[in-house]
């Protein structure tokens, strides 16, 4: 039970009053560090975490200190409170797992995503429970948005979920593939899939790439795959409460008669907004050495490689891309590399999801250490 509590605060970052604005992560923490000195008194898989994580921390060390240089300059604390977070985050995750090891880490973060999606489905639906919802989140009630879509319990909703379902979905079609179908999981994976679409269209990334690697092993599961979505869609446009939704979810697909294809979307829109030549030749090289203006987003941009390239330019995107593909490098899985890396890139283009995203630096931690793990066992087996 502690394993799972610590999870849930490990991934959703909830704002947890008085102390809102550090998350939850440090709670996480400070369970995991309970355990080991109460009852473990013993780390688990200390030498193939230390060997695993050690270059993640030498890359945040270098990272902060890069950041600490840019703010010199530019005076803007708020980048260097993002890494802060992140590495406390990942720090989180590191003594999760020397706590809890890896064991069936992927079922763990497919039952606390499905239950989440449960809450996210009974909070959208139930105002009353909406309102408790809300205690646990760092900003405040919006009026006329979709509840649905910001009702998980988390302490934010919209892309940064989205992002996150993405990802849980592609690890369920993996699960799928590998351990095969069962009431239970097939439940699970549905609700999932609602909970993300709920959440935003960002998910349809996952989606797509999921029945992409399905496609690839399975003919059997690709037709399941096909009535999953079916079964999604039919639930979504038949269910009153969501009617009114269906057509903001499905806003990228229009019909001409009996043709169907595909449409540019508000979001899209939006995102091809985002992406412009800086006014400035100097930001190429090392930025302007700003995350937001205000309130709001520097550059009005949200875009993921964007913001990177405003604080601190080419080369601080690039090493972005290297966090991602170090994660890829450790896993040592083909899996991890060909469909978890470019779905993170395709999710970063949309926005922040890789390095300072309070979701997708444990999910994206955990998933490879297990990928890294599993691999190492079955060596050791001779299976490899």
């Amino acid at each position: 039970m502690l394993s799972y509590l610590s999870l849930f605060l490990l991934i959703f970052d909830l704002a947890i009053p008085p102390v809102k604005f550090i998350g939850s992560a440090p709670f996480s923490l400070v369970i995991s560090l309970s355990v080991l000195l109460v009852v473990n008194r013993k780390l688990k898989l200390k030498s193939q975490v230390k060997k695993f994580t050690a270059p993640f921390f030498i890359f945040y060390l270098v990272i902060m200190c890069f950041a600490v240089f840019r703010i010199l300059f530019s005076g803007e604390l708020d980048y260097f409170l993002s890494i802060s977070k992140s590495l406390v985050i990942f720090t989180s995750a590191t003594f999760y797992l020397l706590t809890f090891g890896c064991d069936r880490i992927n079922d763990r973060l497919i039952n606390i995503f499905f239950v989440n999606g449960i809450v996210c489905l009974v909070a959208g639906s139930f105002p009353a429970i909406l309102d408790i919802v809300y205690i646990f989140k760092s900003g405040m009630r919006e009026v006329g948005f979709i509840p649905y879509r910001n009702a998980f319990l988390a302490g934010s909703g919209y892309f940064g979920m989205a992002s996150a379902y993405a990802v849980i979905i592609l690890l369920c079609a993996h699960k799928l593939i590998k351990d095969g179908l069962s009431v239970s999981f097939a439940i699970k994976f549905l609700v999932i899939l609602i909970a993300g679409v709920l959440a935003g269209r960002t998910v349809f990334v996952g989606i797509a790439i999921s029945f992409i690697y399905i496609m690839s092993q399975s003919v059997k599961y690709t037709g399941l795959g096909v009535l999953l979505v079916a079964g999604l869609v039919a639930i979504i446009l038949s269910v009153d409460a969501l009617s009114v939704y269906s057509g903001w979810m499905f806003e990228f697909i229009s019909f001409d008669g009996d043709s169907v294809a595909l449409s540019r979307t508000s979001s899209t829109d939006e995102l091809y907004k985002m992406y412009f030549m800086p006014p400035n030749d100097s930001t190429w090289l090392w930025g302007d050495g700003r995350y937001v203006d205000g309130a709001g987003y520097y550059m009005h941009t949200d875009a993921g490689y964007m913001r990177n390239l405003f604080f601190g330019g080419l080369p601080f995107v690039i090493a972005v891309i290297a966090y991602a593909c170090l994660f890829a490098f450790k896993s040592k899985s083909f899996f991890f590399t060909l469909f978890f890396l470019p779905l993170a890139f395709a999710l970063h283009y949309k926005g922040a999801f890789i390095l300072n995203n309070p979701a997708g630096v444990p999910i994206l931690t955990l998933l490879a250490f297990w990928f890294y793990y599993e691999k190492i066992k079955k060596l050791k087996a001779g299976i490899v």
